[in-house]
């Protein structure tokens, strides 16, 4: 666990700054929100890849955006010196983000306490973390793969002449009848020698 979810968090406070106070940017607000869009998205996209946390990454961004519409307000002033009202879209948005904050706060305590899967609810949420590379190619032609089975170390031992053990991400062994891993396409001969095949072996016949 690094820092990396507290530095997004300081994307979402740039960007609530720059929503919530437009104006005071003037002819810089452009060239800001050009290099505001780079930075995030160059950042969110490397968090796609395996062994990144983007779970971490959106959250600090989305508490960064909430608190920065909340607190990072500028106060305007009149040629004279006078402080102007706020507008009408700055307390809508601080009023939003007030009401939102801590149901969310709430809503992810809750998931916690009572340990709520929600990848088992949400089947999508984990493309936010990690995407497949290319998309749609075959296990053995992908870049890299999300899967359990692809972010731990794998083992494939020899049992006997009918059977062989492949070591699968919760630590346990599954026993592989080499008759049903062969009609699989995955010899022990092959898994040993190739670790996407042993990949592939562990999504076969590990219980994920």
């Amino acid at each position: 666990v690094g820092a990396s979810g507290a530095i997004f968090g300081l994307f979402g406070a740039a960007w609530a700054d720059l929503i919530q106070n437009w104006s005071l940017y003037r002819k810089q607000a452009k060239w800001v929100l050009l290099q505001l869009s780079a930075a995030t998205v160059f950042n969110l996209m490397l968090g796609l890849i395996p062994f990144l946390d983007n779970y971490a990454h959106v959250g600090g961004f989305i508490c960064g955006v909430v608190l920065g519409f909340t607190l990072l307000v500028q106060n305007r002033y009149d040629i004279w010196g006078y402080r102007k009202s706020r507008k009408n879209y700055q307390l809508c948005l601080q009023f939003l983000a007030i009401t939102f904050l801590p149901v969310m706060f709430v809503t992810l305590i809750l998931l916690l306490y009572l340990q709520i899967d929600v990848a088992n609810e949400c089947s999508w949420c984990s493309y936010i973390s990690c995407v497949p590379m290319p998309p749609g190619a075959d296990d053995l032609d992908l870049w890299w793969d999300c899967s359990p089975c692809s972010q731990v170390p794998l083992e494939v031992r020899a049992f006997d002449n009918s059977s062989y053990q492949v070591l699968c991400p919760d630590l346990s062994f599954q026993f592989v009848d080499v008759a049903e891993a062969v009609a699989a396409g995955v010899t022990f001969q092959d898994i040993a020698e190739n670790n996407k095949l042993l990949i592939t072996a562990c999504k076969e016949f590990c219980p994920l």
